[in-house]
């Protein structure tokens, strides 16, 4: 019955591949046989390649938003193209960059990281030096980093309009 579900599921897709996962867990802990099958279904999935919106969309989509709740928060995304959760720590220079505190290692303080503006008229269009974050979410060091308010810039409301990723306007290293 589990491989039948499984086999509802498109292959190479997320869904299938935590679906084989958990099914092939479920039939080790019950001492039923199948698991072997669902663990060979188990193939990691291999993302396509995501269409990035030109500069025009960007700002067309950046300006009906700004004005919105999350609006400061999708601007300073679109603009220098970090993580949703790094948006919070944000601190703009004089010079088109922004500091920030990343978060991409689990279970420890953020470090520091460099964010470059792409391009830089777009801090001023958008205002970007007075800074608008929703629940008043913010933390400049890592000692001053809570996990648990980092949610305060997701985006969720604002990423359900449009037809493609806030958080993958951009990919900066």
């Amino acid at each position: 019955m589990l491989q039948a579900i499984v086999d509802t599921t498109k292959p190479q897709t997320d869904t299938r591949f935590r679906a084989c996962v958990h099914y092939a867990k479920v039939l080790d802990l019950c001492d039923l046989p199948g698991a072997g099958k669902l663990k060979d279904l188990q193939k990691k999935p291999k993302p396509g390649r995501q269409a990035v919106p030109s500069d025009e969309a960007i700002v067309i989509l950046v300006d009906a938003v700004r004005g919105e709740r999350h609006g400061w928060c999708a601007a300073a995304l679109a603009t220098f193209g970090c993580r949703p959760g790094e948006v919070p720590s944000l601190q703009l220079n004089d010079e088109g960059t922004a500091a920030c505190l990343t978060i991409k290692t689990k279970l420890a303080l953020p470090e520091k990281r460099t964010y470059f503006a792409y391009p830089r008229e777009w801090i001023e269009r958008w205002d970007l030096q007075n800074v608008s974050i929703p629940g008043g979410v913010r933390w400049l060091t890592p000692e001053g980093w809570d996990a648990k308010r980092k949610l305060g810039c997701s985006l969720a409301a604002v990423e359900e309009k449009i037809p493609f990723q806030v958080g993958g306007l951009k990919v900066h290293s």
